[in-house]
């Protein structure tokens, strides 16, 4: 075990990555002077993020404190401890808040069958004989289909239909490049998976095992991602090329010039809520993930502003806190701030008067039920124009899962 000696403490650089949270305080704060005499050391480990002394700083916003900070850190040789490069940070990319697109799946099997199911238990209860349509669909899914397949079910006609509107919107105006979206993340299950293939052209591929493991209050969590950028992923963006051999040759992707995304990561965090987590006492473990997820954005995606993110309106609706789930394929902005996101999700609870860490939420794209032919002109008229990173959203207007319109708050 190698230890380096500083005004602040000790910091050793074994496997275990410990370190001293006043050492950031003196270094950032003092300037790297000697610490105080009632000053006491508090011993962290990686998995916390600092959060305290990162709200500090960002309450100092001294950029003369900051930068002598970071010259003491690198002096004492702790700028390899994890975080501390955050500290170095001329342009600001860690403070400055991103901007994520959020996008629910087209509507699945799953859907469809949770739909009828409701409908027939309501007409039940209103002493009626439920549709014939209704009770054929809710047998059929819920016994020959069977409940693995609804957990995992495709996307269904109608969902298929749903992508391909929503691609020509999207087409239409542009999205991808005057969004800038430089990141693609979505859910691994298979609604998900064919959406973002359907509407943003691109997938995961080659996804590897995920692990997942609940330890009392301990949350730990391993996350796949795709190898490399995605232009050596033949099948990521084969949908923007109209040459036949584009997959074939050479093997390299004819990824358009004009598009920014550099990753495509798929992530078990972004499945939607489990049984275990919806049961009594079970939420914990949903809320716990939706942090991990939000450290994800903090942590992985520091050095990128502009995220798009498919998954599942249940996750979207906890972790926005929302009254309302977002309808099958809605694309909605938001900021994201990764300076708000703190370790825990009891840290947030507990913690006064917490910063937001999503704010400005507007939706930019909307499936139109009654549209069953889009063309270019219909597309720009109900899509979002792009203009010097301002957007203007279409009305916000949300249904519920019959269909029926509800009113946002």
């Amino acid at each position: 075990m190698t230890s380096m000696a500083c005004p602040c403490g000790i910091f050793s650089n074994n496997g275990d990555r410990k370190y001293y949270r006043n050492a950031y305080h003196h270094a950032v704060v003092h300037g790297g002077g000697d610490p105080p005499e009632n000053d006491i050391s508090i011993e962290y480990t990686e998995g916390n993020r600092l959060d305290d002394t990162f709200n500090e700083l960002t309450a100092l916003n001294s950029g003369n404190m900051l930068q002598a900070g970071c010259d003491a850190l690198q002096q004492t040789g702790v700028a390899s401890i994890p975080g501390c490069d955050w500290f170095n940070d001329p342009d600001n990319s860690f403070r400055e808040k991103k901007t994520v697109y959020l996008i629910r799946h087209a509507e699945s099997l799953e859907n469809v069958t949770h739909a009828a199911v409701k409908r027939s238990f309501k007409s039940l209860t209103r002493f009626e004989v439920p549709a014939q349509e209704d009770m054929d669909s809710s047998v059929r899914h819920l016994l020959d289909v069977g409940p693995k397949l609804l957990v995992n079910s495709p996307v269904s006609e109608r969902g298929t239909h749903q992508i391909s509107q929503l691609r020509k919107q999207l087409d239409a105006s542009d999205f991808l490049r005057r969004s800038g979206v430089q990141v693609v993340a979505h859910s691994p299950l298979t609604r998900a998976r064919q959406t973002c293939h359907g509407m943003l052209g691109c997938i995961a591929e080659n996804p590897g095992t995920f692990i997942w493991k609940y330890a009392f209050s301990s949350y730990h969590v391993v996350f796949r991602t795709a190898i490399g950028p995605i232009v050596t992923a033949p099948k990521l963006f084969s949908c923007f090329c109209h040459r036949l051999d584009c997959n074939v040759a050479d093997g390299k992707a004819c990824l358009p010039s004009n598009i920014s995304v550099t990753r495509v990561h798929e992530l078990d965090l972004l499945t939607e809520k489990t049984p275990t987590e919806s049961v009594p006492g079970g939420r914990w473990m949903l809320d716990q993930r939706i942090v991990a997820f939000e450290e994800w954005l903090r942590d992985e995606c520091r050095s990128e502003k502009k995220i798009a993110v498919v998954g599942h309106s249940r996750f979207f609706q906890f972790m926005l806190d929302l009254p309302y789930m977002f309808d099958n394929c809605d694309v909605w902005e938001l900021k994201f701030d990764p300076c708000a996101v703190t370790s825990t999700f009891s840290d947030r609870l507990h913690r006064d008067n917490p910063k937001p860490i999503w704010t400005e939420m507007k939706r930019l794209f909307h499936y139109e039920e009654n549209l069953k032919q889009v063309d270019v002109r219909m597309a720009k008229s109900l899509t979002v124009r792009i203009e010097d990173d301002r957007m203007t959203d279409l009305p916000a207007v949300v249904t519920d899962e019959e269909g029926s319109p509800t009113k946002l708050c």
